[in-house]
């Protein structure tokens, strides 16, 4: 699940930056409901840790 949130994550913003990412945006593609992940910046610092 985590992988799949950050993936997305990353996507998002580079389509369009991340001041244009909504967490509803994440829930929607993923499937996964807004409450199991906190905010876009964090994704992508866990993105990165990952990667």
């Amino acid at each position: 699940m985590r992988d799949t949130i950050l993936d997305t994550t990353a996507k998002l913003v580079s389509q369009g930056g991340p001041q244009w990412v909504a967490m509803s945006q994440v829930s929607e593609q993923t499937g996964i409901g807004p409450l199991t992940f906190s905010d876009v910046e964090g994704g992508l610092l866990a993105w990165h840790e990952a990667r």
